[in-house]
């Protein structure tokens, strides 16, 4: 389900898909960096145009991000 929730955002291909999970271990995560303005470090291949188009496509204002919140049970 995250390969194929990453798939769907623009400039995101299989290949794209596979490095972001390498990365960041699960799509959460890599959404929470693909939408953080200000997040460090690089993925090979997703730079600063491909995380904008991601970030206008999920509709999410300038200087937020998504994220992660855990609930405490």
């Amino acid at each position: 389900p995250g390969m194929a929730a990453l798939m769907a955002l623009p400039g995101i291909g299989g290949d794209r898909a596979k490095l972001l999970l390498d990365t960041w271990s699960s799509a959460a995560w890599a959404l929470t960096w693909l939408t953080d303005p200000h997040a460090d470090g690089e993925v090979p291949g997703i730079g600063k145009a491909t995380r904008d188009s991601i970030r206008a496509a999920l509709g999410v204002p300038d200087n937020s991000r998504l994220e992660l919140v855990a609930l405490e049970n």
